[in-house]
């Protein structure tokens, strides 16, 4: 007889594994029964699509030592041999990204990633940091320089920190200086 609400042992137990997950069980230990693996297969096609990418590009340097046309060869013969080179070129081109797919596929699975790394730790040199306003004339010179980033050019760049400070690019070398505007501490 029909009873409503909560009926306990009722529904699916817990832990029990649906159809789908059953059917990749059954898949994994089959691919295991042979032999086989996703990872085995990735680095076996990409040696393979390699080792194809290799063989071309013999035949690309046997095609252009050996079938090279002559100056005085007739244009369709010229023409012809640049098709035969450039159709090597996309063959071994393609075999070589198909390599490269694989192992980008492949990768995961043999490398770690490098947000899992732990850096390691330094405990004996503590960095300090200081704001602006509590540095003093020579620090404030140096972090600035520390911080541009620029190419060397002709033109010294001008940080400034007085009146008129020129710091040079190539050197950090003060170039001229006046009156200063920062107070000494």
């Amino acid at each position: 007889m029909f009873k409503p609400g909560h009926q306990p042992g009722a529904g699916r137990r817990k832990g029990s594994k649906n159809k789908t997950t059953v059917a990749a069980i059954e898949l994994g230990e089959k691919l295991q029964r042979l032999g086989k693996s996703p990872l085995k297969i990735m680095l076996k096609n990409m040696r393979r699509f390699d080792n194809d990418a290799e063989e071309l590009y013999q035949e690309l340097q046997n095609l252009i030592a050996s079938s090279k046309p002559s100056e005085r060869a007739p244009y369709e013969q010229k023409l012809e041999y640049i098709h035969e080179v450039l159709a090597l070129l996309a063959r071994k081109r393609e075999c070589t990204m198909d390599a490269q797919r694989c192992a980008t596929d492949a990768a995961p699975y043999i490398h770690p990633k490098v947000g899992t790394i732990e850096a390691p730790k330094q405990t004996d040199n503590k960095l300090e940091s200081k704001s602006e306003a509590d540095m003093t004339k020579d620090e404030l010179r140096e972090y600035y320089n520390n911080l541009r980033v620029r190419p060397l050019s002709l033109e010294p760049m001008e940080v400034v920190l007085s009146s008129t400070t020129t710091i040079d690019n190539d050197t950090g070398d003060v170039v001229s200086e006046t009156e200063d505007y920062l107070d000494d501490e």
